[in-house]
């Protein structure tokens, strides 16, 4: 396994395990100092590989696994749509 493949590995585990607990994203510094416990020396570095590798999406200071992003794109918009209805 690479360096690249093992750190996509812990973002990936992290966001999977925040997501079981109910979470549909995780901010970026906490995501990175749960790396850093894990004993990733270079936790920038790792999401850094996720986000190239499109594993993982980040909005703002948000970062989600790609089906959750959408997940929540999708229900916020329609709120919206509903919202806008008389």
């Amino acid at each position: 396994m690479t360096k690249h493949a093992h750190h996509i590995g812990h973002v990936l585990d992290i966001l999977e395990m925040a997501a079981g607990d109910g979470h549909v994203f995780l901010p970026r510094r906490t995501l990175l100092g749960v790396l850093r416990h894990r004993g990733v020396s270079q936790p920038a570095e790792a999401l850094l590989a996720a986000l190239c590798a499109k594993h993982v999406v980040q909005r703002d200071e948000r970062v989600y696994l790609p089906h959750l992003d959408e997940a929540e794109r999708t229900l916020a918009q329609g709120i919206r749509e509903r919202m806008a209805r008389p």
